[in-house]
């Protein structure tokens, strides 16, 4: 089954924006018409893996950072599987843009990756896959 062939009511998929061991993102168009980030577990992984993606809903909801994207809401599909809706933040990975960064936008963007990542674990939420790839920069 394609992930992407049942989505939570109202939403609508404008295109992927990763795949993981546990899921895939979408950006997708929300019942209100704003952008978000749409994560939905795979259908063919084990049950324990979207036991974690609900966690992953529950520990990020606790989370608000100005360096942190939000989580709007969660929920399960029709056939069960677990989906995350995440504010969108339009920009670029650090992956894509690290050669371009000079010397204080690498000290600004350090600081305030480590200012977000303090703020999660002093609320008892450990990341766990921090990478270039992961770490948005807005436009």
């Amino acid at each position: 089954m394609d992930e992407t062939s049942s989505l939570p009511d109202g939403y609508r998929a404008l295109r992927e924006l990763g795949r993981g061991g546990v899921g895939v993102v979408l950006e997708a168009l929300a019942p209100d018409g704003r952008r978000v980030a749409l994560k939905i577990a795979h259908a063919d992984v084990m049950p324990w893996r979207h036991e974690w993606l609900r966690r992953e809903a529950s520990l990020a909801a606790r989370l608000r950072h100005p360096h942190v994207v939000e989580l709007l809401t969660s929920g399960e599909l029709d056939d069960g599987r677990p989906f995350l809706v995440f504010e969108h933040v339009q920009g670029r990975s650090l992956e894509e843009c690290a050669d371009t960064l000079d010397g204080p936008a690498i000290v600004r963007l350090g600081r305030e990756l480590l200012g977000a990542l303090g703020y999660a674990h002093d609320a008892g939420v450990l990341h766990l896959d921090v990478s270039p790839s992961n770490v948005l920069l807005r436009d």
